[in-house]
C-alpha cells in the first residue's frame, strides 16, 4: 500500500516513487538548503536550513506545522557530525514573514520580517567561524567580499587573543583605531579568486552516516 504523502507538492517524482515502489521499511527523510560562503578559496559550509512554507504566521507554526521526527533527528546528525547549526525556518508564500527556530537547541522560536531575516542570514558566516562563547561577544557585518567584525563590549586579553588567531587563520586582521570604533575583518574572496577551482573537501554526505 502506498505511504501517504504528506505535503501533496513534490517537485518531482521520486517521492512518489519512492512511496509506491519501495517497501515501508525503506525510510526517506528530504533536506532543503545548505547556507555557503566562499572563504579560503573554498565553499564553507556555515548552516543547515529547513524551510516550511505556511499559509500564516499568525499562530505558533511549530505548534501547527510541527518538524517531523525524521527532520529532527537530520538537524540533529548535521549539527553534530558537520559542527554547524541547523535551522528550520516557517515562512510565508511571499517571503515576507519568517519564523526562526534553532532545531534541537532552542525552545522558542523568533519571528522576523523580510529585512530582520536578511539581516540573520548575513550574519550567519562570520559567526560560523568562532565558538559560540566568542560568537556571543561580537557582532558581524558581512558584504560579497568581506566579513566585518566589531566587538560588543570590552574583550579583555584572553578573548582579545583567541579571536585574533581565528582571524588570522582565516586570513584576517585587526583594524585599530580610538575608543570602541576598532573591529576586525576577514576577507571572503576576490574576484580572481571566483575562477579557481572550487573545492568541496569539507562537504562529505556519507559523514553524516558514520
Amino acid at each position: 500500500m502506498p505511504r501517504e504523502e504528506i505535503t501533496g507538492e513534490r517537485p518531482s517524482n521520486y517521492s512518489k516513487f519512492h512511496r509506491e515502489i519501495l517497501p515501508e521499511w525503506c525510510y526517506m527523510t528530504d533536506g532543503d538548503w545548505f547556507e555557503q560562503r566562499w572563504i579560503n578559496n573554498e565553499f564553507k559550509l556555515i548552516a543547515y536550513v529547513e524551510t516550511i512554507q505556511v499559509p500564516s504566521l499568525e499562530d505558533d507554526p511549530d505548534r501547527i506545522y510541527p518538524v517531523w521526527s525524521s527532520k529532527k533527528g537530520l538537524c540533529g546528525k548535521i549539527e553534530a557530525k558537520m559542527g554547524i547549526p541547523a535551522y528550520v525556518v516557517w515562512h510565508n508564500e511571499a517571503c515576507t514573514k519568517f519564523f526562526v527556530q534553532r532545531a534541537l537547541i532552542e525552545a522558542k522560536g523568533r519571528t522576523m520580517n523580510q529585512s530582520e531575516y536578511i539581516d540573520f542570514i548575513l550574519t550567519l558566516g562570520g559567526r560560523s567561524l568562532f565558538p559560540n562563547s566568542l560568537a556571543d561577544l561580537l557582532e558581524f557585518e558581512e558584504t560579497e567580499y568581506l566579513i566585518t567584525i566589531r566587538p560588543q563590549g570590552f574583550l579583555g586579553s584572553e578573548n582579545f587573543g583567541k579571536i585574533m588567531k581565528i582571524v588570522r587563520e582565516a586570513g584576517g586582521k585587526y583594524v585599530s583605531s580610538i575608543g570602541k570604533d576598532s573591529y576586525f575583518t576577514i576577507p571572503k574572496t576576490t574576484p580572481k579568486e571566483r575562477s579557481v577551482s572550487v573545492s568541496l573537501k569539507a562537504f562529505h554526505f556519507e559523514d553524516l552516516m558514520r
